[in-house]
């Protein structure tokens, strides 16, 4: 789903999710805010009732991007150590290698030694390579990512709900939609 976001440079990346969070956040808040007032009366303690709510919703939140950041800083350690085990195998093998020993009969059980080990290396080697290519093409699934988007649209709206004065809303609301791109 978000495989693209890799060839994007990080600050880039941040700067684009920043914007585009702040922008929903303030373009939702201008146009769903008559809305809104309608269909939420004056209520009194409003806002202490939707502070509730949105600490409990920003802890499980939180909770979620703390395990994502965690599954990705795995799966980013697991892509180094194959990339490792990759080059060592490399340089212990050359391909051109392989194909001379896959066509050589040893004549003594030395020589038979040595090409069985030499063929179990470049099969390392192979595996190494396939655990690689398979880390870096995997990544978060995707609903996971869905999960995500979600959260940040409930905390869009939580956020929406709030009574205040339009200048503080904005600002506030545009400060929190920041931060939760920057997490994702």
């Amino acid at each position: 789903m978000f495989s693209w976001i890799y060839d994007v440079p990080s600050l880039l990346a941040i700067i684009l999710f920043g914007a585009g969070f702040v922008a929903i956040f303030w373009l939702g808040l201008l146009l769903l805010r008559p809305f809104v007032r309608r269909l939420l009366p004056q209520e009194p303690g409003l806002n202490a009732t939707l502070t509730m709510y949105l600490q409990y919703f920003g802890i499980i939140y939180g909770l979620l991007l703390g395990l994502l950041a965690v599954g990705a800083y795995q799966n980013h350690a697991g892509t180094r150590r194959s990339v490792v085990a990759e080059a060592a195998g490399l340089a212990a093998l050359v391909a051109g290698i392989y194909g001379r020993m896959a066509q050589f009969e040893p004549g003594t059980q030395g020589q038979a030694a040595i090409h069985q080990t030499a063929l179990k290396q470049f099969d390392s080697f192979v595996e190494a390579r396939r655990t690689r290519l398979y880390r870096v093409s995997s990544g978060m699934p995707h609903v996971m990512w869905y999960t995500v988007a979600l959260g940040a649209l409930i905390n869009m709206i939580f956020l929406w709900l709030f009574d205040l004065g339009v200048s503080t809303h904005l600002l506030l609301g545009g400060l929190v939609s920041l931060f939760t791109a920057t997490m994702i």
